[in-house]
């Protein structure tokens, strides 16, 4: 690897065209009929032991071997793992069709990443069973025996960056803004001494160590931002207006929160980082207090919904918030399916509380987990929010009917009301199908 990943030199041995390169499908092909010259006992045997089936990227015996031969020619080759982060869990909030999807992506993107700046020799490898870690070997350029750090950190950055582009652009904000990788750098040293296997391991460990140190130095600098915004109130409201279907009116309107120009106006963003953080509660009394205060813009009759991650319940400030108690009758917190709850019998207990008080409630984003049914039981909201994919009347897929049917019965049963946002008119008269299955 060079210098300046973008502009080779004369050492760099990066093609110029489509065919200096290998394939990764020609790469594997190769190994694989080296492999099978061992005495392998067949290619499928083969192919499932050496590459994975979601990524088709080697897996860890074929990264020791390319390392193996590094090392017979050069005393240092470079690693670099990415690491998609387990703690937004992402699998949990999305399903694994989904998280599968993710994965796939992280993986297209390293491999392009590779072919375009990095040299021929340079190799990719998927190292966790789950899929959600990779490594990147690098030579070292011929000029130098060692690929430094500080390269290594500035190819880091711009990994990130289009890893994050892509992510973006393949997946709705609210999976892109919990999206989150860990990139780590580390170095293998040639030793006759010491086991090829103890010598990679080793170097894994320590790229884990910089990528989490990384990841936490990034996060720090991002919370101290997020605390100041809520400490100097950089938090402006904006409010949507929501349809009453069977009336033909507006029903409502939903408050959405925006910090200042940057990553923070984005609400998803937004909050995302105060659940990592641990500033969900600050950011949520704000964001409450601010969309209260301009209630008074909204027309007497309406109701106004406040978005409200289920955590937030358990903020003891809630229960005392007089904004919040004088204007009960028109409130209704909402709440994503997306978000998880630990304790369901605290939550029920507040619920009840704020209920009694006249706060109605809704859930939104119905469809998207797996705990959603748990959560409408618990919550037992007024409104419920349907994903789009969920309302397309011509759907084939067996499991979105079956969660439409159980949303209609749940909503024939507590006589709720069903509805999306930001849809064209064909999501629209779907849900109305929705609410006739309900009658």
């Amino acid at each position: 690897m060079d210098a300046d990943p973008k502009v080779p030199t004369q050492d760099a041995e990066v093609s110029t065209g489509p065919r200096g390169r290998t394939s990764s499908a020609e790469l594997e092909l190769r190994i694989l009929r080296q492999v099978l010259e061992d005495g392998a006992e067949t290619p499928r045997d083969v192919a499932d032991a050496l590459f994975d089936q979601l990524t088709h990227l080697p897996t860890l015996p074929l990264l020791l071997r390319q390392i193996d031969g590094v090392l017979r020619e050069r005393t240092h080759v470079a690693l670099l793992t990415l690491h998609v982060s387990p703690l937004t869990k992402l699998e949990d909030l999305f399903g694994w069709e989904t998280f599968d999807d993710v994965v796939r992506t992280v993986a297209r993107q390293l491999a392009e990443t590779k072919e375009e700046w990095l040299r021929k020799d340079d190799f990719l490898a998927e190292l966790s069973m789950s899929g959600n870690s990779f490594v990147l070997v690098l030579s070292p350029p011929r000029y130098s025996e060692v690929v430094a750090y500080e390269q290594m950190d500035r190819l880091r950055g711009r990994v990130r960056q289009r890893v994050d582009d892509q992510i973006r652009h393949a997946f709705p904000e609210s999976l892109a803004s919990q999206f989150e990788c860990f990139i780590g750098c580390a170095s293998v040293a040639r030793d006759p001494g010491a086991s090829l296997h103890r010598l990679v391991f080793r170097a894994l460990d320590a790229a884990y160590t910089d990528a989490f140190a990384e990841r936490n130095r990034k996060l720090q600098e991002a919370r101290a931002a997020l605390q100041r915004i809520i400490d100097e109130r950089q938090l402006t409201t904006v409010f949507q207006p929501i349809i009453d279907l069977e009336r033909g009116g507006i029903l409502g309107y939903e408050a959405y929160s925006r910090g200042p120009p940057g990553p923070f106006e984005r609400p998803e963003y937004l909050f995302a980082l105060a659940a990592q953080t641990q500033l969900t509660w600050q950011l949520e009394r704000l964001a409450r207090e601010t969309a209260l205060a301009r209630v008074s813009a909204l027309p007497p009759d309406r109701l106004l919904f406040l978005n409200v991650d289920p955590v937030a319940v358990f903020d003891p400030h809630l229960l005392r918030d007089r904004d919040l108690e004088r204007l009960a009758g028109r409130v209704v917190l909402e709440f994503t399916e997306r978000a998880g709850i630990s304790d369901f019998l605290h939550f029920r207990r507040v619920v009840s509380r704020l209920r009694g008080a006249g706060v109605q409630f809704a859930l939104d984003d119905v469809g998207s987990a797996y705990s959603g049914l748990r959560l409408i039981a618990e919550a037992q909201p007024n409104f419920i929010g349907v994903l789009k994919r969920f309302t397309l009347t011509d759907t084939d897929d067996p499991s979105h009917q079956v969660r439409r049917r159980r949303i209609a019965r749940y909503a024939r049963y507590r006589n709720r009301q069903v509805g999306t946002h930001q849809h064209p008119l064909s999501h629209l008269l779907s849900i109305r199908d929705i609410k006739l299955e309900s009658h």
